[in-house]
C-alpha cells in the first residue's frame, strides 16, 4: 500500500482476507452498488442528507424526493454516487432488503468536515474521481481506432453523443460479459481543463444511468445529461490489476 494511501487512512476492509494473491482487494460489489442506486435514485440517501451548493439539508432517509421539502440549489449528484459506491449507513426497505452500497472504502478525510456532520461521501465529481484514481481503485477507459484499453493515470474525454457511447458500450460489453459495465462510474465535463460537473452510475445492460440532480433511475442513457464530455471509470478487483 502506497504512502499516500496510508496517509489518508486507506486500509484493507475488515471483512477482507489480508492480501489475496499478494494483492490488495478493492472489495467492490457491483450488484450492491446498483441495488442501492436504483432504490435511492429518487429518494433521500440513507444518511438522511440532500446536498445543495452551499449547505447540507437533512431529510428523512429513504423518503421520496418529491415528497420532502425541496432544496434550493440542490447539488446532490456526487453525494448520491458516493453513497452508491461506498459504505453509507445501511438501510432496511419495507420489502425486507438491506441496502449497503457497493462497499468501496472512501476515506472520511475527503468528507464534509471529515464526516463530523454525518454526511457520507466525497461531494464533487473531480475530487471523487481523483481519490479513486490515487488509491488505485479505478482505471479509465480509452478507445483508439476501435480498440479498448485502460489507463490508471489519465482519462479519455469522450464526446457525449450516441455514436461515442455505443462504440464504448460495445467494447466494454464484449470484454466484460459478467457485468456488462453495470456499476461503473461516469463523470461529466464541459471542458477537460475544468472540474467535473456531474456524476452518475451505470445500472443496467442498456447503460441506463442513475443519479441525483436531477433524478434518473435507469431509463435514461448517458447522454441524457446535457454536458459535452464524459469520462468512464471501471472499478478493479485488485488495486494492482491492469485492465
Amino acid at each position: 500500500m502506497g504512502n499516500f494511501e496510508i496517509r489518508i487512512g486507506e486500509h484493507l476492509p475488515e471483512e477482507a482476507d489480508a492480501l489475496q494473491q499478494g494483492k490488495t482487494p478493492v472489495n467492490y460489489s457491483r450488484q450492491a452498488a446498483v441495488d442501492y442506486a436504483l432504490f435511492f435514485c429518487d429518494r433521500v440517501c440513507s444518511d438522511g442528507i440532500v446536498m445543495s451548493k452551499s449547505k447540507l439539508n437533512r431529510r428523512n432517509a429513504g423518503a421520496l424526493l418529491a415528497n420532502v421539502d425541496s432544496v434550493d440549489g440542490e447539488n446532490d449528484c456526487t453525494h448520491f454516487v458516493s453513497c452508491s459506491l461506498g459504505k453509507p449507513p445501511s438501510f432496511a426497505t419495507d420489502g425486507g432488503a438491506t441496502l449497503t452500497g457497493g462497499g468501496v472504502y472512501l476515506s472520511d478525510a475527503g468528507f464534509l468536515d471529515k464526516g463530523a456532520t454525518g454526511v457520507y461521501g466525497i461531494l464533487e465529481p473531480s475530487p471523487l474521481v481523483g481519490y479513486l484514481k490515487l488509491t488505485r481503485k479505478i482505471a479509465f477507459a480509452h478507445v483508439d481506432n476501435g480498440a479498448l484499453s485502460f489507463s490508471a493515470e489519465s482519462p479519455q474525454f469522450f464526446d457525449n453523443n450516441p455514436t461515442q457511447i455505443n462504440e464504448l458500450k460495445a467494447l466494454i460489453q464484449s470484454r466484460f460479459t459478467a457485468d456488462m459495465g453495470r456499476g461503473d462510474l461516469v463523470a461529466y465535463f464541459e471542458d477537460p481543463q475544468k472540474t467535473g460537473q456531474h456524476a452518475a452510475i451505470v445500472v443496467n445492460d442498456d447503460w441506463g444511468i442513475a443519479c441525483h440532480t436531477s433524478s434518473r433511475c435507469g431509463s435514461k442513457p448517458i447522454n441524457d445529461v446535457n454536458m459535452s464530455l464524459f469520462i468512464y471509470a471501471r472499478f478493479k478487483e485488485f488495486k494492482e490489476d491492469e485492465l
